[in-house]
C-alpha cells in the first residue's frame, strides 16, 4: 500500500536512531537477526508496515544483518507484545504496535502496560473507515444510519482484534452519534483485519470498520466498496465526515509504531494517551 510505503520510508530513520538510542550507543549496530513480529496475522496493516519495512530495509542495504518477520496473532496482540517484553534490553526484537497496545489492558484482556514495552518510533496516523461488500443493501451513509438504528442487531459488523479496539469503537460511535446504545451492536471480532475482510467479501458480515488501507485495494479492484458518504474523511476539525448529512462521527485516529522489550529508565511516558484511549472507551460503551 501507497501509505504504508510512504510511513515505512519516513518512519526508517526514526527506527535505526531510535533503536541506537535506546540501545545506549549512538554508533550501535545489530550484530545478529532481526526479528519484526506483527501482532496479527498475514494482510492487515501491522503486517504491511512491517513488510513494506523489511523491503525497505533489504533493498537498500540498511542492515549488515538477515531480517525476519514473525506473525504471532492472538490476545488482541498479547501474545506478539508479551513475546517481546521477554527479551528486555536487546534491540534486535520488535514489535508493531496500534492501539490494541492501550485498549487491551484498559478493557482487561490483558495485564501488559504499554509501558511495559519501549516506544522506539511512531510511524504514521491512520483512520479507521466503513467498509460494505459491493453487492451490500448498504449503499449510501443514510443506509449506514438507518439500518441499527431500525434494529442494531440487523447489521453484523467485524473488526479486529478485540472487543474494546480502535476498530470496535468506531462502530461504536457511529451507534452513540445516531442516540442508540453501543452494547447492542451485533459484533464479531476477527484477530486480524484480513481475516474480517474476507469474511465480508464472502458476505458472511455485513460491515467491516478497519484501516483505511485494507479497503483501499478492493475498492480498486470493485470488489469491495465505501460508501461513498460513510467513507470520505475529512480532516476538518477532527471530525469524520459523510455519516449522512446531520450527522457527524468524532473520527477514530490512531497510530502505528514501534516497540521494543523493556529497559530500566528509558520508558517513555504515555499515561496520558492511555487516559485519553480509556476515557474514550467509557464513554461510548458505559458500563
Amino acid at each position: 500500500m501507497q501509505y504504508a510505503r510512504a510511513a515505512a520510508q519516513f518512519g526508517i530513520a526514526a527506527i535505526l536512531t531510535g533503536v541506537a538510542a535506546v540501545a545506549g550507543a549512538q554508533a550501535w549496530s545489530p550484530s545478529k537477526n532481526v526479528e519484526i513480529v506483527v501482532p496479527n496475522p498475514p494482510g492487515g496493516s501491522n503486517d504491511k508496515t512491517a513488510r513494506s519495512l523489511e523491503r525497505i530495509l533489504i533493498t537498500n542495504k540498511l542492515l549488515p544483518v538477515s531480517l525476519s518477520i514473525q506473525n504471532k496473532s492472538g490476545g488482541g496482540g498479547s501474545i506478539a507484545y508479551t513475546y517481546v517484553q521477554q527479551h528486555p534490553g536487546d534491540p534486535h526484537y520488535l514489535v508493531v504496535a496500534g492501539p490494541a497496545i492501550l485498549t487491551n489492558h484498559i478493557v482487561g484482556s490483558a495485564s501488559l502496560r504499554h509501558s511495559d514495552l519501549t516506544a522506539v518510533a511512531s510511524l504514521f496516523d491512520d483512520y479507521t473507515v466503513f467498509a460494505v461488500n459491493a453487492n451490500s443493501s448498504l449503499k449510501t451513509g443514510k443506509d449506514l444510519i438507518e439500518r441499527p438504528r431500525k434494529d442494531p442487531k440487523s447489521v453484523t459488523i467485524g473488526f479486529s482484534p478485540l472487543l474494546g479496539s480502535h476498530n470496535h469503537i468506531a462502530a461504536g460511535l457511529l451507534m452513540k452519534t445516531i442516540g442508540d446504545n453501543a452494547r447492542d451492536l451485533k459484533v464479531v471480532a476477527f484477530k486480524g483485519s484480513a481475516g474480517a475482510v474476507t469474511n465480508l467479501l464472502g458476505g458472511h458480515i455485513d460491515l467491516v470498520t478497519t484501516a483505511a488501507g485494507n479497503g483501499a485495494p478492493h475498492v480498486a479492484a470493485a470488489t469491495g466498496v465505501l460508501g461513498r458518504r460513510a467513507a470520505q474523511i475529512h480532516r476538518s476539525a477532527g471530525v469524520e465526515r459523510g455519516i449522512g448529512e446531520k450527522h457527524l462521527v468524532q473520527c477514530v485516529h490512531w497510530q502505528c509504531a514501534i516497540y521494543q522489550g523493556p529497559r530500566a529508565g528509558l520508558r517513555g511516558d504515555e499515561s496520558r494517551a492511555g487516559r485519553s484511549r480509556a476515557g474514550q472507551i467509557t464513554a461510548i460503551f458505559p458500563r
